[in-house]
């Protein structure tokens, strides 16, 4: 699989990333949140009820959004505003723009962390859901644009809008829930996994620092791609 990747010369690729967990430090922009608004307690139950399926993940994310129901938005936008981002990614994705690679982020994360991220990495798309505020403070409503299912459907709309065949797609995540996105693209590269459920889906498993996954990527990738 691998020397038949290595052996590409593609005119153009597209290398989708997950968002919570692979490019942060931190696990779930949702959790920073209820950390933040001590509502961990009624989140993991309502966490359980989505993992025993009495629930779908649209509802499970309405429920947490209503926990924050009339909390101050700046707060919940300051908290992550400061994730961590891995040491290693912006070198990464200025060497996939030099290569002149399409970038994107896929994320059932929180629009208060990704977009800020993906606009000091120089991201070209991301996806992500949005809580909703007015007037400074949190509704307790979220605008639901990724769930673990959809990620699929979103890697494959944005290939067929740049024209890529799924042999040109590199997806890059850490668990279960980038399932759906794996299994859109030619290249499923396990970053780090913190669930070993990902790795039947995975055609690569790469453990350690960003660098190493640079290294892997930039080498798959062949050096040979042009916008």
């Amino acid at each position: 699989m691998f020397g038949i990747w290595a052996s590409y010369n593609m005119s153009q690729a597209l290398v989708v990333f997950d968002f919570d967990g692979t490019i942060t430090e931190e696990a779930s922009s949702w959790s920073v949140l209820h950390s933040i608004f001590g509502t961990v307690g009624a989140a993991r139950e309502n966490e359980r009820l989505y993992r025993e399926g009495r629930i779908s993940y649209l509802r499970w994310a309405q429920l947490d959004a209503a926990l924050w129901k009339g909390k101050d938005e700046k707060i919940a936008r300051s908290a992550l505003s400061d994730v961590r981002v891995r040491p290693g990614y912006r070198k990464l994705f200025n060497e996939l723009k030099k290569l002149g690679v399409f970038t994107a982020i896929v994320s059932a994360g929180l629009s208060y962390a990704v977009q800020p991220v993906a606009a000091t990495l120089g991201v070209d798309y991301s996806f992500f859901n949005i809580l909703e505020a007015r007037q400074g403070t949190l509704t307790g409503r979220v605008f639901v644009n990724v769930e673990p299912r959809s990620k699929g459907e979103i890697v494959d709309r944005l290939s067929q809008k740049l024209g890529l065949s799924r042999t040109n797609v590199v997806t890059v995540g850490d668990a279960d829930a980038d399932e759906h996105m794996f299994r859109k693209a030619g290249l499923a590269v396990a970053f780090n996994p913190t669930d070993t459920r990902i790795l039947p889906m995975s055609h690569a498993l790469i453990q350690g620092e960003v660098e190493k996954l640079g290294q892997f990527l930039k080498w798959v990738l062949n050096v040979k791609t042009h916008r």
